[in-house]
Formats: C-alpha cells, structure tokens, sequence
C-alpha cells in the first residue's frame, strides 16, 4: 500500500503541479477578463511564465515544477501588482507549490489625473515636467512631460491625497529669460495646482480608486532670476574640484560644476539652497545654507575643510557619488 502511495506521488511531481484560480475586481468582486499574469521562480536560473484570465476571470499554470514562487499581474486601467502584496510597491507572497494550489487574485483600479499647463501668457507649454507627490511628503510618485498641447496626465495612480507640481520652462537651469517691469529678469518658476509657488498653498487632490480626474490646469508663475557665485579663499591646486547646488525643498542636486575653476556662478529661481564645494582629491570640501529669496548672493568665500568635520556642521550634505564624479569628468572632457 505505501509502495502504492509512493508511486503516485512520484508520479505527480514528474507531471508537475497546478496553479488554479480566479481575477476579481477588488472593489466589486466582479472576475475580470484579460489579466496578464507572470509566475515567477524564486529559484535563482528559472524561467518565468505567462498566462491570461479567460471571460470568466479564471486562469491556470500548468505542469508547475514543485518549488516556491511569486505571481506579478497586471492589466489595462488597473494597478499593477504582485499576489498577496500589502502596498504598491510590496512584494508579493511566495506560493510554495506542491500539487495543485488555488488562489484569488484581486485588482484594485487605477485613478487618473490629467490637465494642462500654461505660461502667463495663456500659451501651451510643451515638453514641461509634471509631478505628483503625496500630500505631506517631498518625494515625488511619479513624473509626466506635457506634450505638444501642453497637456500632461498620470494614469497609475494608487488611491491617496496628492499635490501636482509642474516646473518652469524647460527646466532650472535653461529656462528662456524674460524682461520685466523691475529691469531685474524672470523666469517660470516650480508652480503647484492650481496657480501657487507655495507647496502648503497647494491644492489636495482626493483620488478614489477608479478616479477620473481631469482638468487640473496649472499657469506657471514668474519670479526673479537670482545669481549666486563663490570662490575658494585659499589656492587649491587639484584636478577634481566639485561645485554642488542643492534645493533643499526637495532635497535634489539641480547643478554640479566640474573642473579646476576657483570661482563659479549659478542662475537660480527663489528658494532654500545649499552651494558646497569639494576638492575631491584631497579630501576636502566646504558648503554654505543660502536663502534666496529677492536678492543675489555674489563673491561667497569658502574655506575648505575635511569631509568629516563638514558632515557634521553641515546637515544634509554628502560627498559627490562616484557615479556623479564619473559623469562630471566625462561631460568636461574635450570633445574629438
């Protein structure tokens, strides 16, 4: 008898196992037809497989090698995700298959939100970036570019509260002057919806699972065009030297500056910075917090000290990534 038993299990694991369930919407609890789902091996070297949900929502793998796996799915007008994950960005549970192992796969919809962008002048602004941030945080969730019609939209958005946020012309840094009535230039500055410089003035979208959101149309606001410029008080003889201007918003590095220069001059809309300068080797760098707001900042003096002593008096600032370095030189380099 058990000999029996044994045979019909080895017979089983030569034939392989089966993956059976169902594709339900996980607000209704309707099947869903046309999910693409992937089986994926959590084995290092095995082969991934694909298959569909049929009219009925149902769907199998078939003749599956015992072992542990995961199922990533994805359809048009839904979130994509993994089986038994918590969170978007989760991954999912591992199925350990022997035999044939049944499961339900639920869906949740996709939001969207759509809109415009516009100069002072009323005119389309083509080729313009459009984020999405989640209300009370500076990360960004996703980032669209307007079109030739100046129009932008996200369309895999979670359910949540968000803010969107589109930048001045053609970004920071080449952003197209424009003469104003102070004789001082201007340029499209980072404008959240509906028509606001301020995140905290921003309007909160609420989006439902589902949500179809349109016409959220944002006119980029000017404002000065400030200049910022520094050099190093003592002379540094090195072939890495490093300048680093970061918004302190969001946290990002809109400019670096590679080469042997003691002095250097940015352009920059109104904000909280912080413009540091490295002498990469020698170990060596110094940095400065600066609020510009409605006037330049020319001719700063820095001296330079070691990296360990400016990570602590200098909060936020972190030496220049290798892969940065890399690029920097590579951009610098003489062109054939």
């Amino acid at each position: 008898m058990w000999k029996l038993s044994l045979l019909f299990l080895a017979a089983a694991l030569v034939r392989g196992s089966n993956i059976e369930g169902f594709t339900i919407h996980a607000k209704n609890g309707q099947p869903l037809t046309g999910v693409e789902l992937m089986l994926m091996p959590s084995a290092p070297g095995g082969q991934a497989v694909k298959t569909r949900s049929d009219d009925n929502g149902a769907f199998s793998f078939q003749d599956v090698k015992a072992g542990e796996y995961r199922i990533k799915v994805r359809r048009r007008g839904f979130l994509e995700t993994e089986f038994g994950a918590h969170g978007l960005d989760e991954r999912g549970a591992t199925l350990s298959v022997l035999g044939t192992v049944r499961i339900k796969v639920e869906l949740s919809p996709a939001a969207l939100i759509a809109g415009s962008v516009r100069n002072l002048d009323g005119e389309l602004v083509e080729d313009v970036s459009v984020v999405v941030i989640r209300a009370g945080e500076q990360s960004k969730t996703d980032t669209a570019t307007t079109d030739d019609r100046g129009q932008y939209r996200f369309s895999k958005l979670p359910e949540g509260r968000y803010i969107i946020a589109a930048y001045g012309t053609n970004g920071l840094w080449r952003a197209p002057m424009i003469p104003s009535k102070t004789g001082r230039e201007e340029i499209d500055v980072k404008t959240f919806f509906p028509g606001v410089v301020s995140p905290q003035l921003a309007t909160i979208l609420e989006v439902k699972p589902g949500d179809q959101i349109s016409g959220i149309d944002i006119t980029l606001q000017r404002n000065a065009y400030l200049s910022v410029s520094g050099h190093v008080s003592k002379e540094v003889i090195t072939a890495e030297l490093v300048w680093n201007l970061k918004l302190m918003e969001e946290q990002s590095s809109p400019s670096l500056w590679y080469g042997q220069r003691k002095i250097i001059q940015f352009g920059v809309e109104p904000g909280s910075y912080q413009l540091s300068i490295e002498d990469v080797e020698h170990n060596l760098a110094a940095c400065k917090s600066l609020e510009l707001r409605t006037r330049d900042e020319m001719d700063l003096s820095f001296e330079l000290t070691t990296v360990t002593q400016l990570q602590n008096n200098c909060p936020g600032w972190q030496p220049t990534s290798q892969s940065d370095l890399k690029f920097l030189r590579w951009a610098s380099s003489p062109r054939p």
